[in-house]
């Protein structure tokens, strides 16, 4: 079943207490956290600690065979307590037509996602190296293409949500309404005449981290649009929140 999501008020007011960077990626539930989309689809996103690091994984799910995954990012803290990415890896063969191929891009150094406390009146900014590597043909691309990116980020308003599929989720949202702060984002690829631009907008509730994300992705090719994907995820997790 599709999910639900609906903006019942909103409070364009500074909030007193800035968002922390844990919250937003390494909140999960016990488990991992589970998530529909606009086609009824589900996708758990796991967060896993690995010696100084994270591996975020998001999987799909289905009724019978083992999970399916999508995309796994490589987070870690900067000596200032910024939360940055190490890596981002999009597994081959996920999406309509199941034929596209993978691709891993490396952060040099790792990109800075949010500072350590991202207050309503901040905006964020970070740039960083890059070296794209395609996977999933005849051979792997071992040299990698060399290119730069750049992270945007602003804490928005916060909302109060209507989750058809969290219904139960938290006992501040017991008939399925839950407030969450707004997070939008975008990240800027640029790779010789290709760029890749991903715009988020995240609604984050401060124990149970990401309740919903709406996400585009626009490939372009010498100015040209090539590639073009768009997603709305919505917390279905009933569990309760693991701690990073």
């Amino acid at each position: 079943m599709p999910p639900e999501l609906s903006v019942l008020s909103r409070d364009d007011a500074p909030a007193s207490e800035a968002l922390s960077p844990e919250s937003v990626y390494l909140t999960q539930r016990e488990g991992g956290t589970l998530y529909i989309d606009e086609r009824g689809d589900r996708f758990r996103r796991r967060v896993e600690r690995t010696g100084d690091a994270w591996d975020v994984r998001l999987e799909r799910e289905h009724d019978e065979g083992s999970p399916e995954p999508v995309r796994t990012v490589e987070l870690v803290r900067t000596p200032k307590g910024e939360i940055a990415m190490r890596a981002l890896i999009d597994h081959a063969g996920v999406g309509p037509g199941r034929s596209r191929r993978g691709s891993r891009v490396v952060f040099e150094p790792p990109l800075v996602l949010l500072p350590a406390s991202l207050g309503s009146e901040d905006a964020f900014e970070s740039q960083a190296g890059a070296r794209l590597f395609m996977r999933g043909g005849s051979e792997d691309d071992s040299s990698g293409e060399a290119g730069e990116a750049r992270r945007s980020a602003r804490l928005g308003a916060s909302e109060r949500l209507k989750l058809r599929t969290a219904e139960a989720a938290h006992k501040d949202h017991s008939r399925g309404h839950i407030e969450a702060r707004v997070v939008e984002a975008e990240l800027d690829l640029r790779f010789g005449r290709t760029r890749i631009r991903r715009t988020e907008r995240l609604w984050v509730h401060p124990d149970l981290g990401i309740v919903a994300e709406a996400a585009g992705v626009r490939v372009s090719f010498a100015g040209i649009q090539v590639d073009r994907r768009e997603h709305l995820h919505v917390m279905a997790s009933e569990a309760t929140p693991t701690p990073p």
